[in-house]
């Protein structure tokens, strides 16, 4: 599962890269598990807003839609909260 992700914006122009949407959570069974209790990292797909919203397929330039608010980084640990 991959997406695109803005990198950065220069003169008004976005940069993409192309990433793993669900960073660190394997494509297997227990990959499931985790997906169940890493929802909240994940980002969310959207439309994107530096493409016009209606374009003809064949003209179409840049990714249609792309990974926002993914948080980076790892979950504080539970048990050192709890002390």
């Amino acid at each position: 599962m991959q997406s695109f992700e803005i990198a950065s914006v220069s003169n008004g122009k976005p940069n993409y890269v192309w990433t793993t949407w669900s960073r660190g959570v394997p494509q297997t069974p227990v990959g499931d598990l985790k997906m169940v209790t890493e929802w909240s990292l994940l980002g969310f797909i959207v439309r994107n807003p530096y493409e016009p919203a209606v374009k003809p397929a064949d003209s179409y330039q840049g990714p249609k839609y792309i990974s926002v608010e993914r948080t980076t980084g790892s979950r504080p640990d539970p048990k050192s909260e709890a002390s």
